[in-house]
């Protein structure tokens, strides 16, 4: 028999809750299994999911496994090599340093201990927190900006559960599974949305509470999106609700807009303190704008910007019409948004496949060479790659690379020897 149980953030999913309800896999990952159902998770391991020795270049497997079992879920985003761009041994590398780790997979017996959030990214697989070994803020920046380039799709704030002893990164958006994976259930098709939408509660949207908020979103969530086997649905329903065109959609596409601007002002201007549900609230939200493809959103992602790949992508998905919003970040002259935009234009360059207006080829061109010439190498760093898309037809931005292949004074030091002493000239050459 079934029957429906029901976590934070949408996660009303049809649960086979009796010991039965999967493959006995005859260890304690039976018992592990049952805890996904116990305690409302929406993802449903089987025994094949499981690893008990995977570990990466950088990082022992009892370095990732820091929950109550000699079994964990690592995600393949997640331990990928670091030649993919992403994932922890990327972060490592960017870094320049040897990291270590706080909490990685935790089971959710453990997370709910400690206090973690109810579908909190580290019971899937794709989430670290890496240690301040210091203490110091250069430290914990010094990780962000490097989680950065790591393509980490979401980043908890200083005002997050972390604080500074720690940060946080994860992989939630990026594809990919475990060693072996059931296939995620049919999405809901266009009409079948419409339908959800014309009868959506949307009580709460603009609530002072974020948990009123965060308790729509799981409405919409679940009328939506269906169960998830695997990781992150938000970005799905996001896509979802941008093919329905109807009265009904575009009222709930505003409202998404408006609770994004509004958890965004709160959490990233006025630095109200964040729960590690609220965390994953904010990246739910942002994963769902992110895919609605609407201009009406470009303010609040570009806000969004210092949180990670998920709004960079949101913005760069707007193409050019995402321009000026990604001026306005750069130039309000605060670093993160800064990185953040300049990662955003990477991707938006990528996929540039039509020639730019020349007031938007000239404020692009300001943006990149404002990057390149910043006193902060993390900037110069993220600059790097909007800088190798312009090159080939831009003299000034190959030659400000050159210069910075040849002469970056920025050296880094790696006790390892696995990261370049040179950052910045690194990645110029290996781009140019």
């Amino acid at each position: 028999m079934k029957r429906f149980c029901r976590g934070a953030l949408g996660t009303t999913v049809a649960l086979a809750c009796a010991a039965s309800a999967h493959a006995a896999c005859g260890d304690s990952r039976d018992a592990l299994i049952q805890e996904y159902v116990t305690y409302g998770v929406s993802l449903r391991p089987t025994c094949s999911n499981f690893t008990s020795s995977r570990r990466t270049e950088y990082f022992a497997f009892s370095e990732l496994e820091t929950g109550d079992y000699s079994w964990a879920l690592l995600r393949s985003p997640f331990v990928a090599a670091k030649s993919t761009g992403y994932g922890i041994d990327r972060w490592r590398y960017e870094y320049g340093g040897p990291r270590y780790t706080n909490s990685v997979y935790r089971n959710p017996a453990r997370n709910r201990r400690i206090g973690g959030a109810t579908q909190s990214r580290h019971m899937y697989g794709d989430a670290a927190d890496l240690d301040n070994r210091s203490g110091s803020t250069s430290e914990w920046w010094n990780m962000y900006y490097a989680a950065g380039r790591a393509h980490a799709d979401w980043r908890e704030p200083t005002n997050g559960p972390c604080g500074y002893a720690c940060h946080h990164a994860d992989w939630r958006s990026h594809s990919g599974g475990y060693s072996s994976t059931r296939p995620t259930e049919k999405a809901a098709d266009s009409q079948g949305v419409a339908e959800a939408l014309a009868v959506f509660d949307a009580s709460g949207f603009d609530s002072p509470d974020w948990q009123a908020r965060a308790a729509m979103l799981g409405r919409l969530l679940d009328a939506v999106g269906g169960t998830e086997t695997l990781g992150f649905r938000a970005g799905r329903v996001g896509d979802l609700l941008a093919s329905v065109e109807s009265a009904a959609a575009d009222g709930v596409k505003a409202r998404l807009v408006s609770m994004l601007a509004l958890e965004n002002r709160e959490v990233l201007i006025e630095k109200a303190p964040v729960s590690e549900d609220r965390s994953e609230y904010h990246a739910a939200l942002t994963g769902v704008v992110a895919n609605l493809r609407d201009a009406r959103a470009l303010p609040a992602l570009g806000a969004a910007l210092p949180t990670g790949f998920i709004a960079q992508r949101g913005v760069a998905l707007l193409g050019v019409a995402a321009v000026p919003t990604l001026s306005q970040a750069f130039d309000s002259g605060l670093e993160p948004a800064q990185a953040g935009a300049l990662h955003s234009l990477e991707l938006l360059l990528a996929e540039q496949h039509e020639p730019m207006p020349a007031a938007d080829r000239r404020a692009v061109r300001r943006i990149v060479l404002g990057g390149l010439a910043h006193p902060d190498f993390n900037i110069r760093l993220a600059a790097v790659g909007a800088a190798a898309h312009l090159a080939a037809t831009d003299a000034s931005v190959r030659d400000a690379l050159v210069q910075l292949r040849d002469t970056d004074p920025y050296q880094n030091l790696d006790p390892e020897g696995i990261s370049p002493a040179y950052p910045v000239r690194a990645a110029v050459a290996q781009r140019l």
